[in-house]
Protein backbone atom coordinates (compact mmCIF):
# COMPACT_ATOMS: atom_id res chain seq x y z
CA UNK A 1 0.00 0.00 0.00
CA UNK A 2 3.23 2.58 0.32
CA UNK A 3 5.58 2.83 -2.19
CA UNK A 4 9.10 1.69 -1.89
CA UNK A 5 12.42 0.81 -3.98
CA UNK A 6 10.99 -2.12 -5.97
CA UNK A 7 7.72 -0.78 -6.86
CA UNK A 8 9.29 0.63 -10.57
CA UNK A 9 10.39 -3.50 -10.93
CA UNK A 10 7.43 -5.07 -9.82
CA UNK A 11 5.05 -2.72 -12.07
CA UNK A 12 7.11 -3.16 -15.21
CA UNK A 13 7.20 -7.62 -13.85
CA UNK A 14 3.55 -7.41 -13.71
CA UNK A 15 2.85 -5.22 -16.99
CA UNK A 16 5.17 -7.85 -18.54
CA UNK A 17 2.99 -10.69 -18.02
CA UNK A 18 0.01 -9.09 -18.55
CA UNK A 19 -1.59 -9.11 -14.93
CA UNK A 20 -1.50 -5.43 -14.58
CA UNK A 21 -5.37 -5.66 -14.16
CA UNK A 22 -5.36 -7.70 -11.14
CA UNK A 23 -2.90 -5.67 -9.49
CA UNK A 24 -3.64 -2.40 -7.55
CA UNK A 25 -0.61 -0.20 -6.65
CA UNK A 26 -2.28 2.32 -4.04
CA UNK A 27 0.84 4.88 -2.90
CA UNK A 28 0.03 6.34 0.47
CA UNK A 29 -3.09 6.38 1.97
CA UNK A 30 -4.44 7.44 4.98
CA UNK A 31 -5.54 5.28 7.87
CA UNK A 32 -9.67 5.86 7.47
CA UNK A 33 -9.27 4.23 3.57
CA UNK A 34 -7.67 0.74 4.91
CA UNK A 35 -10.03 -1.14 6.37
CA UNK A 36 -12.22 -1.05 3.05
CA UNK A 37 -9.48 -2.08 1.03
CA UNK A 38 -8.02 -5.13 3.27
CA UNK A 39 -11.84 -6.14 3.14
CA UNK A 40 -11.82 -6.21 -0.44
CA UNK A 41 -8.58 -7.76 -0.97
CA UNK A 42 -8.26 -11.20 -2.36
CA UNK A 43 -4.99 -11.87 -0.23
CA UNK A 44 -3.17 -9.82 1.20
CA UNK A 45 1.07 -10.05 0.62
CA UNK A 46 3.41 -9.59 3.97
CA UNK A 47 6.44 -9.83 1.80
CA UNK A 48 8.62 -8.07 4.74
CA UNK A 49 11.68 -9.36 6.58
CA UNK A 50 12.52 -6.48 8.64
CA UNK A 51 9.13 -5.31 10.05
CA UNK A 52 9.27 -5.98 13.44
CA UNK A 53 5.77 -6.28 14.22
CA UNK A 54 3.59 -6.68 11.37
CA UNK A 55 0.36 -4.54 12.58
CA UNK A 56 -0.42 -4.27 9.17
CA UNK A 57 -0.75 -7.80 8.45
CA UNK A 58 -2.85 -7.69 11.72
CA UNK A 59 -5.04 -4.61 9.91
CA UNK A 60 -5.79 -6.50 7.27
CA UNK A 61 -6.35 -9.65 9.41
CA UNK A 62 -9.06 -8.13 11.25
CA UNK A 63 -10.70 -6.83 8.12
CA UNK A 64 -11.15 -11.04 6.78
CA UNK A 65 -8.00 -10.59 4.53
CA UNK A 66 -6.47 -13.60 4.26
CA UNK A 67 -2.76 -13.31 4.68
CA UNK A 68 0.32 -14.60 3.33
CA UNK A 69 3.50 -14.13 5.11
CA UNK A 70 7.06 -14.91 4.78
CA UNK A 71 8.55 -16.92 7.27
CA UNK A 72 11.38 -15.45 9.45
CA UNK A 73 9.13 -12.64 10.05
CA UNK A 74 6.89 -11.03 12.52
CA UNK A 75 3.71 -12.27 10.94
CA UNK A 76 4.97 -15.63 11.60
CA UNK A 77 3.87 -15.53 14.91
CA UNK A 78 -0.22 -14.65 13.74
CA UNK A 79 -0.41 -16.91 10.57
CA UNK A 80 -1.57 -20.58 11.32
CA UNK A 81 -0.82 -22.08 8.19
CA UNK A 82 -3.85 -23.37 6.39
CA UNK A 83 -6.01 -21.82 8.73
CA UNK A 84 -5.74 -18.02 8.37
CA UNK A 85 -3.25 -17.61 6.04
CA UNK A 86 0.11 -19.07 4.60
CA UNK A 87 3.73 -18.39 5.06
CA UNK A 88 6.35 -19.02 2.42
CA UNK A 89 10.23 -19.21 2.23
CA UNK A 90 11.65 -15.94 1.02
CA UNK A 91 11.77 -17.27 -2.58
CA UNK A 92 9.76 -17.49 -5.73
CA UNK A 93 8.19 -20.67 -5.75
CA UNK A 94 7.44 -20.35 -2.05
CA UNK A 95 5.87 -17.46 -2.58
CA UNK A 96 3.97 -18.42 -5.59
CA UNK A 97 2.57 -21.33 -4.32
CA UNK A 98 1.34 -19.78 -0.77
CA UNK A 99 -0.33 -17.14 -2.99
CA UNK A 100 -2.35 -20.12 -5.07
CA UNK A 101 -3.11 -21.44 -2.34
CA UNK A 102 -4.57 -18.43 -0.67
CA UNK A 103 -6.47 -17.51 -3.76
CA UNK A 104 -7.82 -20.70 -3.99
CA UNK A 105 -8.78 -21.32 -0.70
CA UNK A 106 -9.65 -17.49 0.15
CA UNK A 107 -13.36 -18.39 1.56
CA UNK A 108 -12.63 -20.68 4.60
CA UNK A 109 -8.74 -18.32 4.98
CA UNK A 110 -11.70 -15.63 6.34
CA UNK A 111 -10.74 -17.66 10.26
CA UNK A 112 -7.87 -14.16 9.75
CA UNK A 113 -10.44 -12.14 11.61
CA UNK A 114 -10.95 -14.32 14.63
CA UNK A 115 -7.23 -14.17 14.84
CA UNK A 116 -7.10 -10.65 14.56
CA UNK A 117 -9.24 -10.03 17.60
CA UNK A 118 -6.82 -11.73 19.86
CA UNK A 119 -4.54 -8.12 19.20
CA UNK A 120 -7.42 -5.89 19.67
CA UNK A 121 -5.83 -2.58 21.75
CA UNK A 122 -7.44 -3.88 24.60
CA UNK A 123 -6.60 -7.38 24.58
CA UNK A 124 -3.04 -6.31 24.58
CA UNK A 125 -3.37 -3.99 26.89
CA UNK A 126 -5.26 -6.63 29.00
CA UNK A 127 -2.13 -8.90 28.84
CA UNK A 128 0.29 -5.87 29.56
CA UNK A 129 -1.03 -4.44 32.22
CA UNK A 130 -1.36 -8.27 33.52
CA UNK A 131 2.50 -8.58 32.70
CA UNK A 132 3.57 -5.54 34.74
CA UNK A 133 1.14 -6.85 37.89
CA UNK A 134 2.92 -9.90 37.74
CA UNK A 135 6.46 -7.87 37.92
CA UNK A 136 5.68 -6.24 40.40
CA UNK A 137 3.84 -8.44 42.46
CA UNK A 138 7.50 -10.39 42.23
Amino acid sequence: MGKGPAEKYYKQKITKEGLEHLFLFTGHLDQNKLPPLYSAADVYMFPSTFDTQGLVAEEAMACGAPIIGVKDSAVEEVIDSGKNGYLFNNNQKSFTDALIKAMKFKTPLRASRKTAENYSKEKMAKKMLGLYEGMIRK
